[in-house]
């Protein structure tokens, strides 16, 4: 009876160990949940793990290894004397390398008779370690549990060593461990591409907003610099003639200094990524042979690692940018991404500018030929009115009379070809000259008369001026008339039969404004350019007819604060020019 008994308080004891490892479980699971679920940002949840870890543990010290697959190695800060230092494990290396490697817990109750252990830190920091207990971190994402994310290394139990419930309780705890970091860097990835996606928005805006691309690089290399937490970034061009790289925009402490400085197109780092059309990260410039020191000597600056990607148009490269000096720890595929994104951004702005400036020169050029066929168009008519009287001058038939009638003609003609030049170039120069003084409706209208008959009936069309009403007009006469001379010889030049043109002048009782009418019986403006007839170089129909003539009628109507507008059908088409009056 007396053996059953022990038997079954056997039985009974075991269960009561196992209820005290769930709850132990369970409460461990409670408590390190409550903790990790406070965030998840990584730079506060490992500080967070770390601190539950040893309490929980009841140990002096934590020390939790995030693995890096890329580089197959393990990384994690620890406090060494004052400072907060990162320290790096390859795999396989000290006790929690092994654990990486070997995806095997370790408990340890006498770290300096295990050969696994690595003093050095101890040596470092003056810290003794003791007991040891370290476990791997398993993905939760892989069913099979043979993919490690880190490792979470306890250091002295408070009490004696690390036993078997220390082990099932770090096991369980790692298990929470790795959701957290898992969900962390899930959201790492996600706060990392918005902060991506924002900065190629921002870029993309900088270069719709400007057309200078000193201006839009130097901004794009800062933030670009500063996104990747470097200490320094650098664009530069290739100069083909000359067979050089030089710095189209720069960032950081030495980033004046560079200015004029200019590379051979091969020569270090950026020479070779742009021979090879190949992006590259650098992580010990000093034991690559693709580096040159020269320029860091030359503006005495340190480079401890670089990454660099060419600048491609079509297919070829056209330079490259380059960001030197990660702050913390060395460039990643991940940063590589991203300027490779930015580098094509670039890349494509330079086109793009590259083009417009292309585009504006053969506007320029084109503005040019279009103005000198203005100032050539509009000079033949006087020019023509000039020759024909030094012609009649010269005709030894030709009375005294005639020839002072002539002579005054041919001056008149003169001053209207000066009027013109100086017009056109005000006008392609954005002036406003106007000298707006009290004149006089009917001496204006005589003016108007006595200049436009010879235009209008040389073509055998009919002018009709109107006697307008007695009133006083504020204008530059000189430049109104222009205005109308314009208006009336694009009449003359759309009317293909004899035709009839007719200028009036009405006034609205109470107004200090008065309505000039210019009408003809033309065949109207085609509709093609209907919408655009004010506009330079807006023209339709006529052999040396460049539409300059209208923009500079709207100049000037505008310079004298009026307004000008039209309606015109297949029977014709009327301007009305509205005209400030004297105050008087």
């Amino acid at each position: 009876m007396e053996e059953k008994y022990k038997s079954l308080q056997k039985k009974i004891d075991r269960l009561f160990g196992i209820a005290a490892r769930r709850e132990l479980e369970l409460n461990a699971i409670r408590e390190i949940g409550k903790a990790l679920s406070s965030t998840l940002d990584r730079d506060k949840l490992l500080p967070q793990i770390i601190s539950e870890v040893t309490r929980l543990m009841d140990a002096e010290r934590s020390t939790l290894y995030i693995y890096n697959s890329t580089k197959n190695e393990l990384w994690s800060k620890v406090l060494l004397g004052d400072d907060l230092k990162e320290i790096r494990l390859t795999l396989g290396h000290g006790i929690a390398g092994w654990v990486a490697k070997h995806v095997e817990p370790v408990n340890i109750i006498d770290a300096y008779k295990d050969d696994r252990f690595n003093p050095e830190f101890d040596k470092k920091s003056g810290y003794k370690t003791r007991s040891v207990l370290c476990m791997p971190i398993m993905d939760p994402e892989y069913a099979d549990g043979k993919r490690i994310i880190g490792v979470l290394q306890i250091l002295n139990k408070k009490n004696g060593h690390f036993s078997k419930n220390d082990e099932f309780l770090l096991e369980v705890i790692s298990s929470q461990v790795a959701i957290s970091l898992k969900n962390s860097q899930f959201y790492d990835q996600i706060r990392e591409k918005a902060a991506d996606l924002d900065l190629l928005y921002k870029i993309e805006k900088l270069f719709s907003a400007s057309d200078s691309l000193e201006e839009v690089f130097d901004k794009v290399i800062e933030r670009v610099s500063q996104t990747l937490e470097a200490e320094a970034g650098s664009i530069l061009l290739k100069n083909e003639d000359q067979g050089t790289l030089f710095f189209k925009a720069s960032f950081g402490e030495k980033s004046s200094d560079l200015k004029y400085i200019t590379l051979p197109s091969e020569s270090g780092v950026v020479g070779w990524v742009i021979q090879n059309d190949s992006p590259t990260i650098v992580e010990d410039p000093d034991t690559d042979p693709r580096f040159n020191p020269d320029i860091s000597k030359k503006i005495d600056f340190e480079t401890r690692n670089i990454i660099c990607v060419p600048l491609q148009s079509g297919q070829k490269s056209i330079g490259a940018i380059e960001i030197i000096n990660k702050k913390n720890g060395n460039f990643d595929d991940d940063d590589l991404r991203l300027l490779e994104l930015i580098a094509g951004q670039l890349a494509k702005a330079i086109e793009i500018v590259n083009f417009r400036m292309k585009k504006q020169r053969e506007d320029r050029f084109t503005t040019l030929g279009n103005l000198m066929s203005t100032v050539l168009h509009d000079l033949r008519t006087p020019v023509n009115n000039i020759h024909g009287f030094v012609a009649l001058l010269e005709d030894p038939n030709t009375s005294q009379d005639e020839r002072e009638e002539f002579i005054d003609i041919i001056n008149s003609q003169i001053n209207s070809v000066l009027s013109m030049i100086t017009e056109i170039l005000d006008f392609s120069k954005g002036k406003t000259t106007i000298l707006p003084r009290k004149v006089g409706a009917g001496q204006f209208f005589k003016r108007l008369e006595n200049s436009l008959v010879f235009i209008v009936e040389k073509e055998e069309h009919k002018l009709i001026v109107n006697e307008p009403p007695a009133v006083w007009l504020y204008v530059d006469p000189d430049r109104m008339l222009r205005a109308v001379q314009n208006l009336v010889k694009n009449a003359v030049e759309a009317m293909i039969k004899p035709g009839k043109i007719e200028i009036s002048l009405r006034y609205p009782e109470g107004e200090n404004w008065a309505i000039l009418y210019v009408e003809d019986n033309g065949p109207g403006i085609p509709l093609e350019v209907r919408d655009r007839v004010f506009e330079s170089f807006s023209t339709s129909g006529k052999e040396y007819g460049t539409g300059l003539g209208l923009a500079i009628v709207k100049k000037i109507v505008e310079e004298h604060g009026g307004d000008i507008k039209f309606k015109t059908s297949d029977s014709g088409t009327v301007f009305t020019i509205s005209l400030p009056l004297h105050e008087d």
